[in-house]
This record gives C-alpha cells, sequence and structure tokens, in this order.
C-alpha cells in the first residue's frame, strides 16, 4: 500500500452524520447499480474523461479530502467512503501548485482555490472506489464489475478477471486503515477482500472495489 502523509478532511462531524441528505449521494444514486469496469469507470464515470471540473458541477464537493504523500490528490467520497472518486494531481494544476505552494489551502475554500489554480479544473478521474457498508448503514453500491463481481461475493468471484497480481504501491481512491489487508489485484482494478472463519478463498469475502485508469496499472 502507497505511503500517505496526511488527510486533511473539507468536513465536520455533523456534515457526516447527515450523509443521507447529502447532495453527492442524491447525485449518485443512479450510479448505484451501475457497472465498474476494470481500467474504464462506473457507468458514464470514466477514468481519464471525466473531469474535475464536470465532477464538482454534476456530483458535488462538499466531501473533499486532501491526500498528500509520495503523490497529491483530490477525493471526493460518501458514506464514509463507501464511494469515493480520486483525482491525481498532475500536469498543469500540478504546476501551478508548485508556483504558489498552498496545497493544503484547498480545504479551506474548495472554490477560491479553483479561482486561483484553473488548471485543477481539467484533472481527470484517476480512480473510483466502492466498499461494503455498515449494518447500521447498509451498502449503497448494489452493482457488479463487469465480469460480475459484487460486494458482498466470495472472492472467487473475481478470477473471471484474469490472473491475479502482485498488488502495487499506488495511490487510488478509498484508501482506509479500515480496508482488509488481503488484496487481490488484476489489470484495472483491486479488491480487497475479508477471509471466512475456514480462511478457504472460497470462503471470503468481497469488501472493497477499485478501478484505476490503466496508465496506473501497467506493469
Amino acid at each position: 500500500m502507497p505511503r500517505v502523509c496526511i488527510v486533511l478532511l473539507l468536513c465536520i462531524l455533523g456534515l457526516w452524520l447527515t450523509v443521507g441528505c447529502s447532495q453527492e449521494e442524491r447525485s449518485l444514486k443512479k450510479y448505484a447499480n451501475a457497472t465498474l469496469t476494470a481500467g474504464t469507470g462506473l457507468g458514464d464515470l470514466l477514468l481519464g474523461t471525466t473531469t474535475l471540473d464536470w465532477f464538482i458541477r454534476n456530483i458535488g464537493k462538499e466531501r473533499m479530502a486532501l491526500v498528500v504523500g509520495d503523490e497529491s490528490a483530490f477525493e471526493f467520497d460518501i458514506r464514509d467512503g463507501q464511494m469515493a472518486f480520486q483525482f491525481l494531481v498532475n500536469g498543469t494544476c500540478e504546476k501551478e501548485i508548485a508556483v504558489s505552494r498552498d496545497l493544503r489551502s484547498s480545504v479551506n475554500d474548495f472554490d477560491a482555490y479553483l479561482e486561483r489554480h484553473p488548471g485543477c479544473r481539467d484533472l481527470t478521474l484517476s480512480s473510483i472506489s466502492v466498499g461494503k457498508g455498515s449494518k447500521f448503514k447498509g451498502t449503497f453500491y448494489k452493482g457488479a464489475t463487469e465480469k460480475g463481481a459484487t460486494l458482498g461475493s466470495p472472492i472467487t468471484a473475481t478470477f473471471n478477471h484474469g490472473t491475479a497480481r502482485k498488488a502495487a504501491a499506488r495511490l487510488v481512491a478509498g484508501l482506509s486503515l479500515g480496508n482488509p489487508e488481503d488484496v487481490l489485484e488484476y489489470r484495472g482494478i483491486s479488491f480487497h477482500y475479508d477471509r471466512g472463519s475456514s480462511g478457504k478463498m472460497e470462503d471470503t469475502v468481497i469488501a472493497r472495489m477499485t478501478v484505476f485508469s490503466e496508465i496506473e496499472s501497467s506493469d
């Protein structure tokens, strides 16, 4: 897993408690059953194509997190990360930020930050992650990958994605200390899973599914 030095959240506890009424959750409702496609995206939310500007205008920006480590990214999520969307900082945006050295100030007023750094509006989705919810909140995403894997299904459901490989250390959406340590990675997609009481692969359960752009999935 990549080393993430700091995560700054643009929210307060009260906002997380009202997540059921959030703009983002209403906007993302149509994606709750959309197909999650390895290396491509979620429905019409496309990796490498959907821009940050389009996302904040059509989905929202209230639950933005700044992730800073060996790489930096803007991340948006709902229901404590059950759905997470990440935009890696690069290109013109990265150059603008390098001049001002004010990346962390983006959490104070994101609208004003984008006014100062218009190049960041053109950042494109680099990864999308969906995860299981709690018994209290339920699971928001009820769709499947293009190969039929779903949250809560046995890890063996991922085998149709091809040959698994060693998970690479990369910055992607949905990274959390709460994720299971066990992970299987295929080209363009990774699966975190909980081992069952027997410890057998067929008794495991998929807890999180994350797709990332092909440039991030190259060996």
